[in-house]
């Protein structure tokens, strides 16, 4: 029986939008930016302080950060946090480890995983201009983390933003963008 021949080397193999980072087919650093700008906008838009995100999907979308890890359940559970007047994205819980994290996301503003409800409350408490915040969207909640909300932004009232998000994601960016 005669061997098969080898396949040549085809350069880039055929991956998705999820490829690895380290590939040339998309530039995932402007695409993030891109992304962030036009969550910031619709923010503005909506006079939102702050953006409380726990679907995987919007996470993604205004972080740029993939999960690492999922061996968890998953009901409602914030895991990013975006501060209109600062800039900040804050990701709590998305990850076991800093590792493979964008370059927009500082050290100091991942929060590892945390069985406590009360850290995320802390965490949300220690972010500069939550204590003044006025209006937070969230995508999605649990009655439980609705009280915890309430502690984390005692000035806000809680707007509903998964209709912001999807529209956001529905229309996509320009290419190059």
């Amino acid at each position: 029986m005669a061997p098969t021949p080898a396949t040549p080397n085809l350069g880039t193999p055929n991956l998705s939008t999820s490829a690895s980072e380290e590939r040339e087919r998309i530039a995932f650093g402007p695409l993030r930016r891109a992304r962030r700008a036009r969550v910031l906008e619709a923010m503005e838009r909506l006079d939102l302080d702050a953006l409380v995100l726990g679907r995987e999907g919007n996470v993604r979308y205004a972080s740029g950060v993939r999960r690492l890890w999922t061996a968890q359940s998953r009901p409602f559970t914030p895991t990013c946090l975006v501060m209109r007047e600062t800039d900040q994205i804050v990701l709590l819980s998305f990850s076991a480890s800093y590792e493979g994290m964008p370059e927009e996301v500082l050290p100091d503003d991942f929060f590892s995983v945390t069985w406590n409800p009360m850290n995320f409350v802390e965490r949300f408490v220690a972010t500069e201009g939550a204590s003044t915040a006025r209006r937070v969207g969230v995508d999605g909640m649990s009655p439980f983390f609705d009280g915890l909300m309430h502690q984390a932004f005692p000035n806000a009232s809680l707007v509903g933003a998964e209709p912001m998000m999807r529209e956001l994601r529905r229309h996509k960016l320009a290419a190059g963008s």
